[in-house]
């Protein structure tokens, strides 16, 4: 499902579907695992600038912004559970959004 919500539209004149707000969250999710266990902010820009869905890569940059104003946890227990939180989060944030008409 994220391949799919990542790959972008097939044709040029077709716009983007709008991402669901799991894909919202899982995305949320490898972000802040990435910086949990790397900690290395240029790697993790580079992974969101890679999303070849123009949209979706700048929700990811957004996630990375937002992971690296966060502490990095000193255990692996805490480091797992801040990516969670992250995810949950990314998706409590998406299901208030407020929805373009249809």
């Amino acid at each position: 499902m994220l391949a799919l919500a990542l790959s972008g539209a097939a044709a040029a004149d077709i716009p983007d579907p709008a991402p669901d707000c799991d894909v919202h969250a899982e995305l949320a999710e490898r972000v802040m695992r990435h910086r949990q266990q790397t900690n290395d902010l240029e790697g993790t820009w580079r992974l969101a600038g890679l999303i070849r869905n123009p949209a979706m890569s700048r929700i990811a940059q957004g996630f990375v912004q937002e992971a690296y104003r966060r502490p990095r946890p000193l255990t692996d227990e805490e480091r797992e559970r801040a990516a969670m939180e992250f995810a949950a989060e990314a998706r409590k944030n998406c299901l208030a959004a407020p929805k373009p008409p249809a």
